[in-house]
Order: structure tokens, then C-alpha cells, then sequence
């Protein structure tokens, strides 16, 4: 192991930790963010697939309790209920 593959692997925890672009660029003293994201920064398949469920779960798709109030609303009876909520 070299000290590139040691900065290289410090940069990834810091970007998969959440930190913003700025913050990583800050933290990996680089000029530019374009080096930070795109020479060092790596994607890895599950980490992807965290996201999207990540971003499904807590933005696309409301909170479970909420969905057939959501359901009635769509269809213009809000006032009508066909479930026991």
C-alpha cells in the first residue's frame, strides 16, 4: 500500500461519510473540486443502490400512515374514508 492508495481511501470515507464537495475538496487540500470528485472520488454498486432506496424511502414515497389519505386525496374524496385509519 502506498500513500496514494492511503489518500485515495481517506478521500472516499470523507465523501461516503456525507460531507458536501466543498467540504471533501477542503479536507483533501485540493485545488479543485473536479480533482477531489473525479480523480479520487469512486463509486461502488451497493452504495448506489443504498441511495436510491435511500432517496425512495425518505423523499418519493410518503409515510405509510399517511398513504391512503394521500390515496383519497387524489381521487377527490377527502372527506370520504374507506379504510379505518
Amino acid at each position: 500500500m502506498d500513500f496514494h492508495a492511503c489518500r485515495l481511501a481517506y478521500i472516499n470515507f470523507v465523501i461516503e461519510s456525507g460531507a458536501t464537495v466543498k467540504e471533501a475538496q477542503a479536507l483533501a487540500r485540493h485545488s479543485t473540486p473536479d480533482l477531489t470528485m473525479n480523480v479520487y472520488g469512486r463509486t461502488r454498486p451497493e452504495r448506489l443502490a443504498e441511495t436510491v432506496e435511500k432517496m425512495a424511502g425518505n423523499i418519493l414515497l410518503p409515510d405509510e400512515k399517511n398513504v391512503p389519505s394521500m390515496y383519497r386525496q387524489a381521487v377527490g374524496a377527502e372527506t370520504k374514508s374507506a379504510t379505518s385509519e
